[in-house]
């Protein structure tokens, strides 16, 4: 059992988040730039709504951004198809992921 002062603590950080406001500019921008231009690249190749219409699971997106971190891991920054960062690539498979979780989509 967690003591008192633990669950205390643990409040207190859910409190905190729940007042937080959006901090858009913490995010880099060079990484937003890289994310729209993979996704415009995936528009240039699989078609402009194909995202939207993509009947591949969750699991799908999530396997192919694993990938692409394993490839950033392994010292390879680049996406040769693409031109942009493989961390690009694992945020853009990562928010697919989320927009079908949000969707209620598998």
């Amino acid at each position: 059992m967690k003591s008192t002062r633990a669950r205390s603590a643990r409040a207190d950080i859910d409190e905190g988040m729940m007042e937080h406001e959006a901090r858009h500019d913490l995010i880099p921008q060079w990484l937003l730039d890289e994310v729209a231009e993979v996704l415009g690249h995936g528009a240039v190749k699989h078609g402009e709504t194909s995202w939207q219409i993509d009947d591949r699971p969750q699991s799908t997106h999530l396997l192919k951004a694993r990938s692409h971190m394993v490839q950033w891991e392994r010292g390879d920054w680049i996406d040769e198809d693409s031109g942009c960062s493989h961390a690009a690539h694992v945020l853009a498979r990562v928010a697919l992921a989320a927009d079908r979780q949000r969707r209620g989509l598998p």
